[in-house]
């Protein structure tokens, strides 16, 4: 590799053959590092301007905490996910890295971000049972679908109106379990 100066701002493959000579070991802090500044300043960002922009919005529409969530939240999560998945799927392989990706993405928050959540609280959480299995049930219905668009081979313009279908059965149950739930609380 022929080492120049870039105009990139941090350019990793650069640093790793010309400025530590290929050596993993000089590199991995390096790379944890960096990771470290991505997650910091992501956070930043989110608290400071999604969130934000987030709950005023979901005032505005008068919408509840779980609404929010399926829908604004969501749609703000999967943001990057639906740019990379866009760009990904007109390359060779893009369809095994976009289903690699989102369900890693998936597994990653289920697993590691609500695990942070439940330890950095100071208070005991009480989950409503329900919304637990809720979301776990269509998310695993989700997954099941997936793996039989996998096993037909294909995955075509119906198979993507299944998985849009699911996601506003979901939104649908949303508002009717909230309904039910305002209903309750107003008749006591």
């Amino acid at each position: 590799m022929v080492c120049a100066e870039t105009f990139s701002l941090v350019n990793a493959l650069n640093i790793f053959w010309c400025y530590l000579d290929g050596h993993y070991i000089l590199y991995f802090p390096f790379v944890i590092l960096i990771v470290f500044f991505i997650f910091k300043y992501t956070s930043v960002v989110v608290e400071e301007y999604v969130a934000q922009g987030i709950q005023k919005i979901s005032d505005f529409l008068k919408f509840s905490e779980s609404l929010s969530a399926v829908t604004l939240l969501a749609f703000a999560n999967g943001a990057g996910d639906v740019i990379t998945s866009l760009v990904a799927s007109g390359s060779e392989g893009g369809i095994s890295y976009n289903i690699g990706a989102l369900f890693g993405a998936g597994l990653f928050v289920t697993s590691l971000v609500v695990g942070i959540c439940i330890m950095k609280s100071k208070e005991v959480l009480i989950f409503d049972k329900r919304i637990i299995f809720r979301d776990v049930l269509m998310y695993l219905i989700a997954v099941f679908l997936t793996i039989l668009f996998g096993i037909y081979g294909w995955i075509t313009w119906w198979t993507s109106l299944i998985l849009l279908g699911l996601y506003i059965v979901l939104v649908i149950i949303v508002i009717v379990d909230d309904s039910i739930n305002a209903q309750q609380t107003n008749s006591y």
